[in-house]
């Protein structure tokens, strides 16, 4: 669903993906705050809860200011994610501790979410994530579960941009652009062998015709 009012492409999906941030954190609130119940020794219901909830409050936040970025700038980089969670911090921060306290902490997260969002635009996590929790039948994506459904191909070309992370293992296969690079170097060996081949027949050549004259 496009956001109303806005003529920016990017607003597609906002929803989804304001609520999946925003369960995310929930998700993982809870269990951080079991956790610590448990090793502090507390109740572990409400101190789960409380956490989940203070969790799902900050993303929320944040996921809402991010959107609004990116809407405003119609563009998705990093920018978005440090001026958004500096911001989201710095409100959240201040009205619960005081200004003294919310600008290091908006300089922190903005950083934090910044780098996040470098490596997940490089090494493409969420599209990794999304995969797996698919094959886990935990999440319901039809398109990826029509490219699960069909054969896997032996030979496919692969750019750069699909192997992700990947492409930084010491074994894995070639992207088309290495391929194509790799067969370059193939053939001007070949070529190269060849040429060397010709001008060696021709030396011996020169030799066989100057035994042939010493001879005479």
């Amino acid at each position: 669903m496009v956001w109303k009012g806005t003529a920016c492409p990017l607003s597609q999906g906002w929803q989804e993906r304001f609520l999946s941030k925003t369960f995310a954190a929930a998700g993982i609130g809870s269990v951080a705050g079991a956790v610590l119940a448990m090793l502090e020794r507390k109740p572990v219901i409400p101190h789960m809860a409380g956490t989940a909830a203070s969790a799902a409050i900050c993303l929320s936040v944040y996921g809402v200011l991010l959107e609004g970025v990116r809407i405003l700038r119609c563009h998705d980089s990093p920018v978005n994610s440090v001026v958004a969670a500096g911001a989201a911090s710095y409100i959240l921060v201040s009205s619960h501790s005081g200004r003294h306290k919310a600008v290091p902490a908006a300089l922190y997260c903005a950083l934090g979410a910044g780098g996040v969002h470098f490596l997940n635009q490089t090494l493409h996590w969420d599209q990794a994530l999304r995969w797996t929790l698919v094959r886990m039948d935990l999440l319901d994506d039809e398109a990826i579960r029509a490219e699960l459904a069909q054969p896997p191909e032996i030979f496919r070309p692969v750019s750069a941009a699909e192997l992700g992370w990947k492409k930084y293992l010491p074994i894995r296969k070639m992207t088309t652009e290495e391929h194509e690079r790799h067969l370059g170097r193939k053939a001007k060996r070949e070529e190269n062998s060849m040429a060397n081949l010709a001008l060696a027949r021709s030396g011996r050549q020169h030799q066989d015709e100057d035994r042939e004259r010493k001879r005479d």
